[in-house]
Order: structure tokens, then sequence, then C-alpha cells
């Protein structure tokens, strides 16, 4: 499943400054990472040769901390080997590097993606193959790394089930949270990739609605002229070619300028996240998927074209007096004059017919957008506004050491606390997973539950949603837990999001583990850290004031997956703003051809002693009936697509589902289009009032 690689030796190397800080050097002997296996970001300068030995690159970050820019000569210390060998045995580092002290100069500052912020915030140097043939045997190393990118489609439990299979591959060490900043951006690029999906769906059904409505209108006005047609002796079917010829031209050019534009607005929806882990940067023409779609876009819409003509062509036949239904309710129920005139115009099927029924399709789709990114909007709100939703059950985490003791946790007003260890390199079935554990200090901090019961015995763990598509298991099934000191037969009891305070790792991805079972296994002594999470009575802030943000003490933030939903955010809400112009030219066009199309039945009201107010108001009673239509259909069809939507993109990123129904958000779109279709019914109203009679009725 490898479809590149490359192996990185480590050097640990300290500036020549007084900072506290080690400078992690990383050397690839082929001088291929960053070119060929991945990709950064250049901010300033160029990549060096690779036999330039004095070149280094160095992230944003470790710039900062040195205060340099490109071209900047850099001081670094080193240990020699026999230090090397002594800090490795004792931990201890001494007060002088006896180490080469070799001359670097800054090439390049790049930006290491993927990340979660604009800047990478990783110390690391890159040094070229020429610095280490330089410094082969005299700058020691402290470890290597064979760094992989998988082919498409592969995972990495695939990789791990592969490696098991060679023989000594369950010795190889894999790293289980190393892959989580990969894992954490492909998650948040899913989540973008999602939203975009869930726009063109509902783009793709308002496309259709409009060019339907347009179709129709196309059609019937050229129903008029079949009667003719037919006593000239046109046959039916060539009739039916002659209405189509129009409407299949139209479609034609459509889908062609369609396929021409797409590809030149397609770049300006991918936000800047995604370009920036682009492995390979710029705009991909899928020629077949556009050719494709295009042809059965225009397939599905010549037959859509054929089949309308058909249907109009078949009523254009059929006798034209027949009463309108809702005008007949509308008088059985004692309703004035006027309003039931205006449903017998709009609905009545006699004379030149009026595009009522497209008006209310419009209305719905309008009101159905502006209802579901109302829901989608609301739900993600929350979700920022309270971290609980996304994983964080406290209101802060600081270093376990030293902040646990009673009398401490007492004046800081702490009711609940819990030692929290976090990327345990765990092993699930054989495949790398990065572990969590919550051992209670004061009180009680739970886990999120996503799905299934919360764990209760040292046997039951929750997982991640993707962990559990990684491993083709499910909630009840039995998984091998294991770490260095042995293996544990547990049980999946349910799904939770696993948050990492400092770390950009999948939501949706990791175990948890009974603090038990993590100490036996030995998985309590590997990598990872640990934190005391925190639960006070009052403001969080003022409790920790005294420590140092970002640094000492960490406050909820949204992770990754969530804090990208605003890449895709706009999208919706311009989606819907065009649902609800829609919406509301619908309804005001519906106005207009009422007007134009049933001049003599309008005017036949003014001859009974209709006045001009009246007629105003039938007209207005049309386009009464088509807001509430679309008010009834659109409001709980929005509601449960917004909950759809918003079950899709949780469901996909590992979060509970729990959406929100903004009752006040609804009954603001509900006052909005009603009063903006009647704004926009206003001046056929108004024209309708001002027919002249001698020109309405000079047929009669």
């Amino acid at each position: 499943v490898v479809e590149d690689s490359a192996l990185l030796v480590l050097q640990w190397m300290f500036p020549q400054e007084e900072i506290d800080a080690f400078l992690p050097v990383v050397g690839d002997p082929s001088g291929r990472w960053l070119r060929d296996l991945d990709r950064v970001d250049v901010i300033a300068g160029a990549l060096p040769r690779r036999d330039d030995p004095e070149a280094v690159v160095m992230t944003d970050a470790t710039a900062d901390l040195l205060n340099v820019e490109v071209g900047d000569s850099v001081g670094v210390r080193s240990l020699d080997v026999e230090q090397a060998e002594t800090v490795a045995t004792t931990g201890e580092f001494p007060e002088t590097f006896d180490g080469p002290q070799p001359p670097l100069r800054v090439a390049a500052v790049v930006s290491l993606p993927p990340t979660n912020d604009d800047r990478s915030g990783a110390l690391l140097s890159l040094v070229t193959p020429a610095f280490l043939e330089r410094y082969d045997g005299h700058i020691p190393t402290f470890g290597a790394l064979v760094q992989v990118r998988l082919r498409p489609g592969a995972t990495v439990a695939e990789l791990s089930r592969e490696l098991e299979a060679l023989p000594g591959g369950d010795m190889v060490e894999r790293d289980a949270a190393g892959t989580g900043s990969m894992d954490a951006a492909g998650s948040a690029l899913d989540t973008v990739a999602l939203g975009l999906a869930a726009m063109a769906v509902v783009a793709a059904i308002a496309g259709l609605v409009v060019i339907g409505q347009a179709v129709t209108r196309l059609l019937m006005s050229g129903t008029e002229d079949l009667p003719v047609l037919s006593a000239m002796g046109l046959s039916p079917r060539a009739s039916v070619a002659a209405m189509s010829v129009a409407p299949i031209l139209a479609v034609v050019v459509g889908v062609a300028v369609g396929a021409a534009v797409a590809p030149l607005v397609a770049p300006r929806l991918v936000g800047d996240f995604a370009r920036r882990v682009d492995p390979d940067p710029g705009v991909f023409y899928d020629w077949v998927g556009l050719g494709t779609g295009g042809v059965l876009v225009l397939i599905a819409l010549v037959a859509l074209t054929v089949v309308a003509a058909v249907l109009a062509a078949r009523r254009r036949g059929r006798p034209t007096t027949r009463r309108s239904s809702p005008a007949a309710v509308a008088a059985a129920a004692g309703l004035p004059s006027p309003v039931v005139a205006g449903l017998a115009i709009g609905f009545s099927r006699g004379g030149r017919r009026v595009p009522t029924r497209q008006a209310m399709v419009s209305a719905s789709v309008g009101v159905v957008g502006l209802v579901a990114v109302a829901v989608f909007g609301a739900s993600l709100d929350r979700t920022l506004e309270q971290p609980h939703r996304y994983g964080w059950e406290w209101d802060a985490s600081v270093a376990a050491d030293g902040h646990d003791e009673p009398t401490e946790l007492d004046r800081r007003g702490v009711t609940d606390a819990a030692v929290v260890s976090y990327q345990v390199s765990a092993r699930l079935d054989g495949v790398p997973i990065p572990g969590m554990s919550i051992d209670p200090v004061r009180g009680r901090i739970d886990p999120v539950l996503v799905r299934g019961d919360a764990p209760v015995g040292e046997e039951e763990v929750l997982v991640g949603e993707r962990t559990l598509d990684d491993l083709d298991l499910d909630i009840g099934d039995h998984a091998e837990l294991r770490g260095p000191d042995g293996e544990r037969d547990v049980r999946i009891v349910g799904t939770s999001a696993f948050i990492a305070p400092d770390d950009p790792l999948p939501l949706a991805r990791g175990v948890l583990i009974h603090p038990t079972v993590l100490t036996d296994l030995g998985l309590d002594e590997g990598d990872g850290y640990r934190q005391l999470a925190v639960e006070v009575d009052g403001d969080a802030r003022s409790a920790f004031a005294d420590l140092t943000d970002g640094d000492e003490v960490i406050y909820p933030h949204a992770p990754v997956e969530v804090s990208r939903l605003d890449d895709v955010r706009s999208f919706p809400s311009v989606l819907a703003g065009f649902l609800a112009v829609l919406a509301a030219l619908g309804v005001g066009q519906l106005a207009f051809v009422m007007t134009r199309r049933r001049r003599r039945d309008l005017g036949t009201l003014r001859a009974l002693g209709f006045t001009r107010r009246q007629v105003r108001r039938a007209v207005f009673a049309q386009s009464g009936v088509v807001v509430a239509a679309g008010l009834i259909i659109g409001v709980p069809v929005g509601l449960v697509l917004g909950r759809l939507t918003w079950q899709v993109l949780t469901t996909s990123i590992g979060l509970p589902f729990d959406p929100a129904v903004p009752a006040g958000l609804v009954a603001v779109v509900v006052a909005v289009v009603t009063v903006a279709a009647f704004l926009a019914s206003t001046p056929g109203a108004l024209a309708s009032s001002r027919i002249r009679l001698a020109v309405a009725l000079r047929v009669e």
C-alpha cells in the first residue's frame, strides 16, 4: 500500500544563544523530502540545492524563535558521540557541548501542512544531503524514521496489517499519534468536501426547478399555435417536435456554458486550508467526469423537455373549462369574493394558463433552502459556543504534575478533576491507535458519548467512529488491546470524540482505555503526555489567571474539523439567498403573468362591479396561497434537510448528533418570506388594477 517513502535522520542541536529550546534537525540523505514525498508552503526564500552543506530550511516557528530571516547565519551547537551516549543513558544534558558547531545559512522559511492554523507551530529544520555527508560520524543522531506516502485509497490500518505479516514486522514501531495531524487534515478536508457536496445537491435541485420552470413556460407559450398548426395538417408527433426545438436548443447551450464556466468557478470554492495541504497544487480538470456529467445532464434535460412537450400538447387538446378546486373550497368557506375570484383565475385551467403551480414550487424550494441553512447555521453556532458538544467535557487542562494537590484544587475552586493521558501508542487488533485514559482525581469527568453506552468495567472501551471503520468492527465486538507489557481482550461498548489539547488529532480516531488497563499493559510509561482536566465553580480563566495561556493552561478550542466548517459556511448562505430570490421572483412573476394572460378575466371582474382595490386583492390572494403552500411544504422539508445535512457532517467527523431547532429563526424566515413575496407581487397587482375595460374586453 506504500506509494513512496523516505528515510529521515533525526539530530538534536542547540542554538548558540541562551534559548531554552532544542532544535530538532531532520536530514534526508536522498534529498527528496519536501520535494517529491511531501510539500511545504515556502513563505520566504527557496529550497536549497542538495549539494549545499551550509543551507538550512526552517519552519516559521523556528525562525520566529531564533529571530532570523532568509540569508541570516545561524550558529548552532551539538554534542559529541560520548556526550550523546551519556544523555541516552542518564537523560541529563551536559553544561558544555563538545560537538561540531556547523555554520548554517537560512535558505528558506516554510510552513508545514497540514495545520489547523495559518502557521505550523512546529520547531523543525531540514539540512541537506551534503550536510549529512560532511558531518557523518561527528554529529550523533538520535534516531531515524521512515516517512511513507500511501497509495490513494489505502489506510494506515492496511499498512499495519502488511507490516504485521512481514518477518519481524510486529517489532516495527509505529507512532499512533505520528499520523495525527495528517489524519486531522484528512478529516477536515472530508468535512469541507461533504459541505460542498451538500451544497451541490441543493444547487442541483434548485437548478432543475429553475430549468423546469423555464422549459414549462416556454412550452406553454408555444401551445397557443398548436390549433393553427393542427388545422394546417401537422401531426401530433410533429407538433411535439416543433415545440421542443427551442427548449432543447436552450438546454444544449446552457449545458455547454455550464461545462465551460464550472472549471473557472470551482477553484474559488476551495478554502485556504485545502490549498495549503494539497500535495499537487493547482487546478485539476477531470475531463472524463465533466464530459460524462455534461452528457448525462444533457440527456436528462432533453428527455424532460420532450416529456413536458408531449404533456403540453395533450393538455391543449382537452376541454379547457375546468373549475378551480381551491376557488370552490374558498367559496364554500365563505371567504370574500376577491379571494375566490383570485383563486379561480389563478388555478383555473381555462384559457391561457397561469404558472401558479410553478410559483408554488419556487416558493417551496426557497423556503426549504432558508430553513435548512438556518438549522445548519444554528447547529454550528451552538457547537462552537458549547465545547462539550465537540469533546471538551471540562473547563481547562493544566500540567498534571504540581496542580493536582487537594489544597491547590481547593484554592482554584475545582469541583471535578481527572488526569487525562493523551496520544498513548496503543494497538487495537494490531493497528496503532492513539489511546486516551481518564483517571479521576476529584468528582467525575466523563468522556463524550457519540453512540452506544458509557464504559463500566475495565474490559470495556470507547473508540472513534473512524476507528470502527478502519478495523471493520461494530459496537459490541471484541478486540485485542496490546501494549509493551502484554495484551487484553476488550469489548467495544460505544463511540466517543477524542480531543487532544496540543495537537490536531482527528476526533473520530482513538480508543479510551481504563486507567488500570493502561498501567497493566505498560502504556502509561511510553510516549504521550498527561494533563489535569478540571471543572471549576465559576470562570476558569479567572481561576487560572496566574498561569500562562497556551503554555501551562489550555482552554477549550474548536478542533480542526469543526473550525474548518467555516470554509464552507458562506456557501449555504449564498445558496439560500439565491433560492430566496428565486422564490420571490417566482411569486412576483406570477402576478405579472396573471395580469397579462388573464387580462380578459380581470376586465370581466371590473365589468361586474369589482373596484380596483378588489382586483388587487384578488391578485394578492393568489400570491398568498402560493406563499402559504411554500411555507407549509418548505418549513418541514427544510427542517428535515437541515437535520440530515448536519447528521452527515457530524457522523463523518465523529461528533454527537444533536441538531439545533431554531424556532425563532424559522419564525423570522416565515415573516421575511411572506413580506418579500407580497412586495414582489405588488407591481403586478397594481398593474392588474389599471387594466382598461375597453382594451381587455375588445374581443367580446
